[in-house]
């Protein structure tokens, strides 16, 4: 909710401490936030952004309408979870993390 706040604003830099926070956390690995038109406007991983989307991950995740969680190869859990605004797609918000407990 918070982020589809600040994208409706174009504060990506409040989403980006957003991020730097969460990421703190051990279990995560990476979160990002897409464009709608597929541009990384936010990563943890700060060498990612402005790269398109479709060249690190599946295409297909930016046209779904609803959350999707799948395993990676590397054993890591991903979250896709589009972002809504009123009328249109704003976007995408991916996080990666692994639990070593499960």
């Amino acid at each position: 909710m918070t982020v589809r706040k600040e994208m409706l604003k174009d504060n990506y830099e409040q989403i980006d401490e957003y991020i730097t926070r969460f990421v703190k956390e051990p279990s995560i690995k990476q979160i990002l936030v897409v464009k709608s038109d597929g541009t990384i406007a936010v990563a943890a991983d700060k060498k990612i952004e402005g790269t398109l989307f479709s060249s690190l991950f599946p295409q297909e995740l930016m046209e779904q309408n609803e959350i999707s969680l799948f395993d990676d190869k590397e054993g890591n859990i991903r979250i896709a979870a589009p972002i809504m605004g009123l009328d249109t797609k704003l976007g995408l918000l991916v996080m990666i993390y692994k639990d070593d407990k499960l």
